[in-house]
């Protein structure tokens, strides 16, 4: 019976611990985060909506996307709401890579959705960060 316990209870401390699959970004400094309304899957719409620059807004998207879960099995998602560029700061001559990645923004109280442009992978938020990105992405509208 102690040996069952004691069994047990590793169990429960070793699934607590487990580690989960989660969106990332390169290991640079972002310079600006663009938003656009989506056109579907696999394209990035080029009209920006908004633009995001300052350092409290890309500490927020950042955090955002490099906490978001990969879900197991994944959802089947419609078109995306909206199109995620990232764009790091420039080194030397050389531009680096934009991050392309498709936004599926959840209603209050919900959580929303990010998938990389080339990837079938479904990554999710908390609420609370659907909260932030709604208040960042629908004000003025």
């Amino acid at each position: 019976m102690k040996r069952f316990l004691v069994g047990a209870i590793l169990l429960l401390i070793l699934s607590g611990c487990q580690s989960y699959e989660t969106m990332s970004l390169l290991d640079e400094s972002v310079e600006t985060v663009n938003v656009s309304e989506s056109q579907g899957r696999g394209d990035m719409n080029q009209e920006i909506l908004h633009s995001f620059n300052k350092e409290k807004e890309l500490k927020f998207w950042e955090r955002a996307i490099t906490n978001a879960r990969l879900q197991s099995g994944g959802e089947a998602l419609d078109n995306p709401d909206y199109d995620v560029m990232v764009e790091y700061k420039a080194e030397d001559a050389a531009r680096l890579p934009t991050h392309a990645i498709h936004l599926w923004l959840g209603k209050e109280g919900e959580k929303s959705y990010f998938m990389y442009i080339e990837g079938d992978g479904v990554y999710e938020t908390s609420a609370k960060v659907t909260k932030e990105m709604r208040e960042y992405l629908l004000s003025g509208e």
